[in-house]
């Protein structure tokens, strides 16, 4: 009997767990997801890094539940690889027949026009408009003329989804970059940036230098994650600088961008970040 039950509650896990295929158009080492590697297989979430061969193939929709794809670096060095034509068309199939795809975006132009493809091709009113979100109000602003060197945004969560449970106050951003949402039906923004962000536009014929910029608009929140339904399935929205700030993130240095004991918000949001897409996966938090 003991046998028996056994064997039934090992076919109930696996028929709950889902497939996780991860892609980066950078490859970057394994250390950069590091949050996922952790916390994914505790929500059910069995994660593929494939890494040396950073393009998707007719099998993935059969052999995954989940596929993230990373931004690469293209038409900027390093640039090893990118998303193309073929790979949009199999992502497009993936959702509307009930895929989960979560895209880590970030500024990167080749990329994110595929991006902005699917989500069209999917009837997605968004479209990543990749500039930069800073913050004049902070510690750097005091030091620095706040036009030359602004502040990481931060981020609000909210209490309201899986990805807010047990933060409390605003999260560290890193790098943000921003996306345009035009409609209010079969979308969630569960995480937004403080009302004091503002949209960085580059203009390179300017005289500008550095960090100094114009700025596209007045203050006011941005929204940095969304989940949207297409078909039968869903897209996920998440900066790629978001991820891993306690550690290795792929920027200039590998050390943290801020004292580590304000980054406990932060690993708190990764964990829940795990539950988030295992939920939205399995259609237990639909937008």
């Amino acid at each position: 009997m003991r046998s028996f039950l056994l064997v039934v509650i090992l076919t109930c896990a696996s028929v709950s767990a889902q497939n996780v295929l991860l892609v980066d158009k950078w490859l970057q080492d394994p250390i950069a997801f590091q949050p996922f590697f952790e916390d994914f297989p505790k929500n059910g979430l069995d994660l593929q890094y494939r890494r040396f061969h950073p393009t998707l193939t007719l099998s993935d929709p059969e052999r995954f539940d989940v596929i993230m794809i990373a931004g690469g670096m293209h038409p900027d060095y390093p640039a090893p690889t990118h998303l193309v034509p073929e790979e949009a068309a199999l992502l497009i199939r993936f959702v509307r027949e009930g895929g989960t795809v979560v895209f880590l975006y970030a500024d990167h132009q080749t990329d994110s026009y595929v991006f902005n493809t699917v989500l069209d091709s999917l009837d997605i009113d968004v479209r990543i408009d990749a500039s930069r979100i800073e913050d004049p109000l902070g510690p750097k602003a005091t030091i620095i003329p706040a036009t030359h060197y602004l502040n990481l945004a931060q981020v609000l969560v909210s209490a309201d989804t899986p990805l807010g449970k047990g933060i409390e106050g605003p999260i560290e951003g890193g790098r943000m970059f921003s996306f345009m949402v035009g409609q209010t039906e079969g979308i969630e923004i569960p995480a937004w940036t403080a009302p004091s962000s503002m949209r960085r536009s580059e203009d390179l014929n300017t005289e500008q230098r550095g960090r100094e910029g114009t700025y596209a608009a007045q203050a006011r929140s941005y929204p940095v994650v969304l989940t949207a339904t297409a078909g039968d399935g869903h897209v996920i929205l998440l900066p790629r600088y978001l991820i891993n700030l306690n550690g290795y993130n792929g920027l200039a240095t590998d050390t943290p961008i801020t004292p580590p004991y304000f980054l406990e918000q932060n690993r708190r949001f990764e964990r829940n970040l795990a539950t988030y897409i295992g939920a939205i996966a399995r259609g237990a938090n639909q937008p």
